[in-house]
């Protein structure tokens, strides 16, 4: 188990209890979150110098540093390794996010650098093939970048005009294939299911509640929220299995229109989907463009 602290010093803790903890020590300022690398072999600290350090479990006075402080970047709030422990991002409260060679002989690519004033790059995630990479800020946004072109662009995943939600954005994760991004707003109670590519309107669960965490279940078919008041919500995430939790319990279909806002289908093929689908339960379909006109 691992924890950090205020002091500066991060431990890991045998789970059996059995034996004492090793401790990496430093005399860079607070650590602001830790992790374990894929392996478990190497532990990955973020400090409030400005500096991130790469610490081998086996040697625990050796570590590799990341050291941002050059390009101006203040401390670092999270950092990550990636699967295959080649790379390494670092979040910067300055609004930067840096990628690593875990040697610490490249100089960093920069990632982003916010022009937000007082924005923070507050979380990170690999996704488990290591194809897939986000962001989230202090300042509502988030961002995506892919193996295949994170040279060229990032993906800014927008839910609420520019914004991904309202408030800070809380609790990041990515699916196991990294096509999809789970994240949580701590401001309007939702976590939202992205594709990690933009494309196509977030699937939004509500939380009731300020949302202080949010995560994939183990088998990708359910995603978990942590609530303020002290519970854990848990929603189906799978689509077929929601499709059939759907239709055991109503009749009803998509219209047109939410299947073009909701599944990304052209005009014409909702219409005709969703035609079929009325024919199914023996309904005559509404007619095309058809609105509900209210009695007041």
């Amino acid at each position: 188990m691992l924890t950090w602290s205020a002091d500066g010093s991060v431990r890991l803790w045998p789970v059996n209890s059995v034996g004492s903890s090793i401790v990496f020590a430093s005399n860079a300022g607070r650590v602001w979150n830790a992790a374990f690398d894929r392996t478990g072999f190497h532990v990955i600290a973020a400090y409030e110098d400005g500096t991130a350090r790469v610490w081998s479990v086996a040697k625990p006075n050796h570590f590799v540093l990341l050291d941002g402080r050059e390009g101006g970047s203040n401390s670092v709030l999270d950092a990550a390794i990636s699967p295959d422990g080649k790379s390494a991002i670092t979040v910067y409260k300055g609004g930067t996010a840096l990628c690593w060679q875990i040697d610490g002989h490249c100089v960093p690519r920069v990632l982003i650098r916010s022009n937000v004033q007082d924005e923070w790059l507050e979380h990170c995630a690999w996704s488990y093939d290591g194809k897939t990479f986000a962001a989230a800020s202090s300042a509502c946004r988030v961002w995506v970048w892919k193996e295949s072109w994170w040279r060229e662009r990032q993906v800014a995943l927008r839910g609420v005009g520019d914004l991904a939600h309202v408030g800070s954005v809380v609790g990041l994760a990515l699916s196991t294939d990294g096509e999809q991004l789970l994240t949580g707003g701590s401001v309007d109670g939702l976590v939202r299911l992205w594709r990690t590519d933009g494309t196509r309107r977030p699937v939004e669960f509500f939380g009731a509640g300020t949302v202080t965490d949010a995560s994939f279940a183990p088998d990708g078919k359910r995603v978990l929220g942590a609530i303020e008041s002290g519970t854990v919500k848990i929603w189906r995430s799978d689509w077929h299995e929601l499709v059939t939790f759907l239709r055991s319990r109503t009749s009803a279909t998509l219209t047109t229109e939410q299947r073009v806002s909701l599944l990304g289908e052209d005009g014409s093929r909702a219409r005709s989907v969703y035609e079929e689908q009325e024919h199914k339960f023996a309904r005559t379909p509404l007619p095309a463009n058809w609105t509900f006109q209210y009695p007041y």
